[in-house]
């Protein structure tokens, strides 16, 4: 018999059902050192010092959900995808952190032009979140027009 953790990594709601493999791989996405990236972002400023760290908690998060969930790819938080631009300027380190917690390089796909579905994934992604980590975080109702 597994033991399921009383608090879930990335704050993944109790109810939702979830393997001992995926808990591993949310704690690694959780527990990545991503320092000199945050450094970044703090020193470039894109994102205000007070959000930082919530920023990169739902860029973990959305990385997350994605694993659990099949979804659409779209970003939808100005903040989030400043991290994840970071991120990606982090070849090494972005390219491992991928490969420890999901076994894969998980792309980022830039907006080409206009979506037409796109405030119907809005709310896909929305309802998704609700239904793995709760209500839909405030830096997820800000900002989006993101690529």
């Amino acid at each position: 018999m597994s033991m399921i953790p009383a608090s879930l990594p990335l704050g993944i709601k109790a109810d939702v059902p979830v393997t001992a493999e995926q808990i591993r791989t949310l704690q690694l996405l959780q527990d990545y050192d991503l320092s000199p990236v945050r450094d970044r972002v703090l020193r470039d400023g894109q994102v205000p010092s007070h959000l930082v760290d919530e920023a990169f908690l739902e860029f973990r998060r959305y990385i997350g959900l994605h694993y659990l969930v099949q979804c659409p790819r779209l970003m939808f938080s100005d903040h989030v995808d400043e991290v994840w631009h970071t991120c990606i300027l982090f070849t090494r380190l972005y390219a491992d952190f991928c490969q420890r917690a999901l076994g894969y390089f998980f792309h980022h796909d830039p907006l080409t032009g206009d979506d037409p579905e796109r405030a119907s994934k809005l709310a896909e992604f929305k309802r998704t979140y609700e239904r793995l980590y709760g209500p839909v975080h405030h830096l997820w109702r800000r900002g989006a027009g993101c690529a």
